[in-house]
């Protein structure tokens, strides 16, 4: 999920951690960041970014933005993109403001 009032991800696991030379890496796309995906951060091993890793984007483009996650090696993307499989989609918008029609 996403509050978009604070800009807080709540990430829920859903399958196995990844192997220990492998991270999760969170990334957002959209129209008027370009072309590419942009990295959100690296989870952690509570699969936790850093908080402030959404304070740059306003919530309208979070709001309609794809996110995705994808399987890296150990401490991120060597090449600023996604490099591994990867799972691409909206997230559930929660916190004042959000609105739940589009699921």
């Amino acid at each position: 999920t996403v509050d978009l009032a604070r800009k807080q991800l709540n990430i829920q696991p859903v399958t196995a951690r990844p192997a220990g030379n492998q991270s999760y890496q969170l990334w957002i796309k959209d129209d008027e960041l370009g072309p590419t995906p942009r990295s959100v951060g690296v989870l952690n091993e509570h699969f936790e970014v850093d908080p402030a890793a959404l304070t740059n984007y306003d919530a309208e483009l979070l709001r309609r933005a794809t996110f995705g996650i994808s399987l890296e090696p150990r401490g991120g993307s060597p090449t600023g993109q996604p490099t591994g499989p990867a799972l691409h989609g909206f997230l559930y918008p929660t916190g004042e403001g959000a609105d739940t029609n589009r699921l």
